[in-house]
């Protein structure tokens, strides 16, 4: 699910997502639960990813360049 939302399969995400709540509802067994309860974590990450992708990379780059800047200031001053 994760990589159908990735790469922009919409189409195919949401086939196995109506493959697996028609069988968790036809077949009502706890198999059937746990895959359904997988797809809806899969989406949870998936969105999250896209939601907070770059912030993480952001933060780093703004310590790099403050953990450079502080490095650049001792050498001036020493």
């Amino acid at each position: 699910m994760v990589i159908a939302w990735r790469s922009r399969a919409w189409f195919t995400g949401g086939a196995v997502v109506a493959a697996m709540v028609g069988e968790a509802v036809a077949l009502p067994n706890l198999a059937g639960l746990e895959h359904v309860v997988a797809l809806l974590t899969a989406v949870l990450i998936a969105a999250t990813g896209e939601v907070f992708g770059s912030y993480w990379p952001r933060v780093l780059g703004g310590v790099r360049a403050a953990r450079l800047l502080a490095t650049e200031s001792r050498q001036r001053t020493a």
